[in-house]
């Protein structure tokens, strides 16, 4: 049996709760523990000795965070973009609310790799342009209560939204990709329009139509959330953000996307491991250039 639960799922709210009477132990909350690693390995071994021996229950997507994910549906997948939905407060049918956390979340990880007009065609607006939606994105980052970002050096994580959404570094690392990919889409086109010599009606009337045509297609030429997060962003550095979710270097060496999410994995038994297998070499046909 093949599930799709990602390795974002392994990670808490950010939220915790005191243990069991007397002991001074925390446990965090995490409201996908039913999607995570640990409870497919416990799942598993239930089946296989309850239920069917011969029965294999496993998540492909286990090594890929949901940026990975992210950018193989995007740059892969193109005919699905105007056809799925990933909305938890949608009205049953094919429209996005456009406004809860997790709409708020796809816009970042999509808009990293599609142009502004192709994600206002996939969910309906550009939400990465629309500065209403800023306390949303600050909250994807992680802000604790003082107003710094999670993944700054030395900061406290503050809690995560209660929706399937994955770590603030991967918002960070998506934000910082969309920032980068429009201004360089800003600074081709005024450079093609510098080298177009044109009457100031002519300029006037391309204005009117720019900004008309960004209308239509759900986005603004406005400032928006990325530019208004901008000073977060530099200050949480998409390089360290990257790091992290690659996973190493850990203590000089390089030991790759385990090194985080599967512990000493070679102390598991034999049975539990195909599955992580099975993932790895999923993940190796699908990160494929």
């Amino acid at each position: 049996v093949a599930v799709g639960n990602e390795r974002s799922a392994n990670f808490g709210n950010g939220i915790f709760l005191q243990g069991p009477a007397g002991s001074a132990e925390q446990l965090e909350v995490n409201h996908q523990w039913d999607k995570s690693f640990e409870f497919e390995l416990a799942f598993h071994r239930y089946v296989r000795q309850h239920i069917c021996s011969e029965l294999h229950h496993f998540s492909p997507l286990q090594l890929l965070w949901e940026v990975q994910i992210a950018q193989l549906f995007a740059t892969r997948l193109q005919e699905y973009h105007e056809l799925f939905i990933s909305c938890n407060k949608s009205d049953g049918n094919r429209h996005w609310c456009l406004a809860c956390d997790k709409c708020c979340f796809v816009a970042v990880i999509l808009g990293a790799f599609m142009e502004p007009e192709q994600l206002a065609r996939a969910l309906g607006r550009d939400l990465l342009s629309e500065a209403t939606l800023l306390p949303k994105f600050r909250a994807l980052l992680g802000h604790s209560a003082g107003g710094v970002p999670s993944a700054a050096a030395g900061a406290q994580r503050g809690p995560k939204p209660m929706e399937c959404v994955g770590e603030p570094e991967e918002v960070l690392l998506c934000l910082a990709l969309s920032r980068a990919r429009r201004r360089q889409q800003q600074q081709q086109t005024e450079q093609g329009e510098q080298g177009e010599p044109t009457e100031k009606g002519s300029k006037k009337k391309e204005k009117k139509s720019t900004a008309a045509r960004s209308k239509q297609q759900g986005t603004s030429s406005r400032p928006g959330c990325l530019e208004q997060l901008s000073a977060e962003l530099d200050a949480c550095g998409p390089t360290e953000a990257r790091r992290l979710l690659l996973g190493g270097p850990v203590g000089g060496e390089d030991l790759g996307p385990q090194a985080v999410l599967y512990p000493q994995w070679w102390t598991w038994p034999a049975e539990c491991l195909k599955g992580l297998e099975m993932a790895a070499e999923t993940a190796e046909v699908l990160l494929a250039p």
